[in-house]
């Protein structure tokens, strides 16, 4: 059918066709390595008024278009493409899974069908550029043994955007070229090796977006034998059990003052490294952090990156919301809310946060299995009431996570024939930016019941991606049932199902119009 469009499409290029040609400055825009982009699209309709249009996304050097979009036909995506692009808005470009090879010119270009040749032009260049960390093409391996007066080389190679730099260094000092040392490219080759060439040589590759490292132990073959057989004759094995003696420091003013200057110039360095560093045991440098210079260890909070193109769809979201609600007051009470969680049969208890008091070891344990047992749940929430809950289950009706093909199931099955209760005409559908949500699939799924009242990722309205998903399920919900249905100590999966319908059920919609 799409081939059948694309003869319609060629044809009418000749006649009544208009070609959308940029006349606006080239936009760029990075990317990470394996992180999604929306490649944006300058776009007005002629005299403001909507008519039918094609989308084509051009990369340059490629001669076929690597994305062609029209209403009523399946996307044609080119190959390396396929799954990856799709439409965002009414022109941009999303692509997900961002290749090194993506890197380049794009154009947009915009058709508008059966408009006069002076119709507006339309279109963009735009240039991505792929960042991506240091990965090795080719390292050095990890030990290399050598004989006096041979010559070895080392090869080291890596590959990333930007280009990486690589560099060398024995034993902690950087490595400069002589006589006996030679560096050229990618490789380090060491002539006439002396004993004072045996050592660790540390190949580094850097960019501004990471480093990778690689080490090699090189040795003198007969002092490994050598050394092999003295610890067997002392020790009469031939593992190396041997430990450093435990350094015995105390708190002196210069120990003092060195730990200040260490910590001025890294104050994120770990305890063990900087006890090393410094030459001084970790309890002695704990207690010169906390009660000589008053410092405290804080922890790195994760939070939720965001994209450079990020803080514009949000905005964009956000404009058009308020933009319904001051046409229609009450339209945020007209959208239909979903969301899964996972309720973890055991409470999910973190023992990173357990601890035991005691004055000697209690040696007690606790068992717990390897993977929690859980269910997985979904509903749907707006101010007239609660669709759901639902349980994602298999064919022989075992607990499962949600994927792409279990969510369409529950869409078709369940979700679907309970809207004929309600009036869907009036209701919108939002989901977040999990990928089972936003298939092409599932997206069609839910536009064939809501039309364009869909807010989702890559759907009709663009649920903005990364988005901090605080709907009225994060902020209420979830953590109302969630308090109440352990209250019973639960002893069977069967048991908190029940408890979890039992608690939904009891929400009535003067609980919902208050959240």
């Amino acid at each position: 059918m799409f081939e059948e469009f694309l003869q319609y499409f060629a044809s009418t290029q000749l006649g009544s066709v208009e070609k959308g040609i940029t006349q606006s400055e080239p936009e760029y825009t990075t990317a990470l390595l394996d992180e999604d982009v929306i490649l944006p699209c300058t776009f007005s309709f002629p005299e403001g008024t909507p008519v039918p249009y094609v989308v084509q996304w051009q990369k340059q050097d490629v001669k076929i278009p690597i994305y062609i979009w029209y209403d009523g036909y399946p996307p044609h995506a080119g190959e390396g493409y396929e799954g990856r692009a799709s439409l965002g808005g009414l022109a941009a470009l999303n692509l997900t899974a961002v290749r090194e090879s993506d890197q380049g010119w794009y154009e947009c270009k915009v058709y508008f069908l059966n408009r006069p040749p002076d119709s507006p032009k339309n279109g963009s260049w735009v240039h991505l550029d792929v960042l991506a960390p240091p990965h090795f093409k080719l390292k050095p391996p990890d030990t290399v043994y050598v004989k006096v007066g041979e010559s070895v080389t080392l090869s080291c190679e890596a590959i990333g955007t930007p280009l990486p730099v690589i560099s060398w260094s024995k034993d902690n000092l950087p490595l400069q070229p002589s006589p006996s040392i030679q560096i050229i490219a990618t490789e380090l080759r060491i002539n006439n090796i002396q004993q004072s060439d045996i050592g660790d040589y540390l190949c580094v590759a850097a960019n501004k977006e990471g480093k990778v490292n690689a080490l090699t132990k090189v040795i003198v073959a007969e002092q490994l034998i050598r050394l092999t057989m003295e610890r067997f004759c002392t020790t009469f094995t031939l593992i190396d059990n041997s430990h450093p003696e435990r350094r015995r420091t105390v708190r002196t003013e210069e120990a003092i003052a060195t730990v200040e200057c260490s910590i001025e110039e890294d104050p994120n360095e770990s305890i063990r490294h900087r006890a090393q560093e410094l030459d001084l045991c970790s309890s002695t440098l704990w207690k010169i952090l906390r009660k000589d210079l008053g410092l405290r260890a804080y922890k790195i909070q994760l939070v939720q990156e965001l994209k450079p193109n990020d803080h514009q769809a949000r905005r964009r979201f956000v404009e058009w919301a308020q933009n319904e609600i001051a046409v229609v007051p009450d339209f945020h009470k007209r959208i239909l809310f979903s969301d899964e969680a996972h309720f973890w049969f055991n409470g999910y208890v973190n023992k990173q946060n357990c601890r035991i008091w005691s004055e000697a070891n209690p040696q007690v344990y606790v068992e717990t299995p390897l993977h929690p047992e859980k269910l997985t749940v979904w509903c749907a929430l707006w101010a007239g009431g609660i669709i759901g809950p639902y349980f994602f289950k298999n064919d022989e009706g075992h607990n499962v996570t949600v994927n792409g093909d279990q969510y369409r199931a529950m869409i078709t099955n369940f979700f679907i024939p309970e809207l004929n209760n309600h009036d869907v005409q009036e209701l919108w559908f939002q989901q977040d930016g999990t990928t089972c949500h936003t298939a092409r699939a599932t997206i069609d799924l839910l536009k064939d019941t809501f039309g364009d009242r869909l807010i989702s990722r890559f759907g009709p309205v663009n649920w903005p991606p990364r988005s901090c998903d605080l709907t009225p399920l994060d902020y209420f919900l979830w953590g109302y049932v969630k308090s109440l249905v352990y209250a019973d100590n639960p002893q069977t999966l069967d048991h908190l199902e029940d408890n979890i319908r039992c608690v939904i059920a009891d929400i009535r919609p003067q609980m919902l119009e208050s959240h």
